[in-house]
């Protein structure tokens, strides 16, 4: 990642300022070229917001007339792939934030340690994405698929729909759903059903009525795979260290 748009909000002229500042210096020490636009609450926040293409927006939690993680699930309904950052002294709330799917959590009382962790871990993420992707063909044109951007994979007949987070309509593709199983099981993708491959990444808690994910959606789970599958995923958790949804 060469470029990256960044937003900031807080209603502290010098927390704004300070947050700004260290974010020009991480970045610049990560050899990473950052653009980084400062806003304070005001009643058009919401519109200025949406209408630039953001990477990530650091958003405080407690500002006058705005509740930050409020405003962060009006942003998320908008635009789902946008990381938001929440950098706040409110750390009572930070289980509360888990509900907009937050990238981050920079408590301001431990503001140069949390700060350079999450943007080393962001970049970290970011960068492994851009290498990791799936191509396939759909009609006449082959395109790449970003692999992490893959909510699930759903077979009917012999057409295999791809569902992710970006697109509102799946992609249609005539490949058998063992052969993605084969690409797709080293990234953390599992068969749930003879129908569904899932990326775990997703998945928000498993239980015998079926698979629930970030989004909402509520996937079918085999009765045979229901042990395996919650396996799977505990282990997917303690080695990506993934929370589970609320």
């Amino acid at each position: 990642m060469q470029n990256i748009k960044i937003a900031v909000v807080d209603d502290e002229e010098v927390a704004l300022s300070a947050i700004i500042g260290t974010l020009t210096r991480v970045f610049a020490h990560e050899n990473v070229k950052a653009q980084i636009d400062g806003f304070s609450p005001s009643p058009k926040l919401f519109d200025r917001l949406m209408s630039y293409e953001y990477n990530i927006i650091f958003l405080d939690i407690n500002m006058p007339g705005i509740d930050g993680i409020e405003l962060g699930k009006k942003i998320k309904d908008i635009k789902g792939s946008l990381d938001i950052i929440f950098v706040s002294g409110e750390e009572h709330r930070v289980f509360e934030s888990l509900l907009v799917h937050p990238f981050g959590f920079i408590r301001k009382s431990n503001f140069i340690g949390d700060i350079g962790e999450v943007i080393r871990a962001y970049l970290k993420e970011h960068n492994e994405e851009a290498e990791d992707l799936l191509q396939i063909q759909t009609h006449c044109t082959i395109e790449n698929i970003n692999i992490s951007k893959i909510l699930y994979i759903e077979s009917i007949k012999e057409y295999q729909y791809i569902h992710t987070e970006i697109d509102k309509e799946p992609k249609k593709i005539r490949l058998s759903l063992a052969s993605l199983e084969n690409q797709l099981t080293s990234e953390g993708f599992f068969r749930i059903h003879k129908g569904y491959l899932v990326n775990m990444k997703y998945v928000c808690r498993i239980n015998n009525e079926g698979v629930s994910l970030k989004n909402g959606e509520i996937l079918p789970l085999s009765r045979k795979k229901v042990i395996e599958v919650k396996e799977l995923f505990m282990q997917y958790n303690r080695r990506s260290g993934v929370k589970n949804c609320m």
